[in-house]
C-alpha cells in the first residue's frame, strides 16, 4: 500500500503548491498551513511527464506524498521562506507553483 497517488497529477500553478530551490535543482512541495511567519509543507513526489526529456525539455508531473515528513519553514528578514534552522544561504521555498527540475550535469 502506498500513500502516493500516481494517477492524478497536481496542478503546476497552485496557491498551495511550492518549489524548494536547492542549488541548480528544485523540488515540489504542498503547503499544508501558514500561520503568521510559519509555514508547514510536505514534499511531493514527481516523475517525468510524457514528452519530457531529462537532458532537454524537462516536464514533470507532481503527486502528493502523504508519507513525506512535514517540514517547518519560517519567513526571514529577506522576505523568503527558509527551513527552520537553516541559514539565509539555504535555498528558499517559493510558494504558489510547483516547478521541479533536475540538473543533468551532476
Amino acid at each position: 500500500m502506498t500513500n502516493v497517488d500516481l494517477e492524478t497529477p497536481l496542478p503546476k500553478e497552485d496557491p498551495m503548491g511550492a518549489t524548494l530551490s536547492v542549488g541548480s535543482d528544485a523540488y515540489p512541495y504542498t503547503v499544508l498551513k501558514i500561520k503568521e511567519k510559519y509555514l508547514w509543507a510536505q514534499r511531493d513526489s514527481f516523475k517525468m511527464a510524457e514528452g519530457g526529456e531529462y537532458f532537454g525539455n524537462q516536464i514533470w508531473d507532481c503527486y502528493r506524498n502523504l508519507c513525506a515528513p512535514v517540514e517547518l519553514y519560517t519567513l526571514r528578514k529577506d522576505n523568503r521562506w527558509r527551513k527552520k534552522g537553516d541559514s539565509l544561504k539555504a535555498g528558499p521555498l517559493y510558494v504558489g507553483f510547483r516547478r521541479p527540475r533536475q540538473d543533468p550535469s551532476f
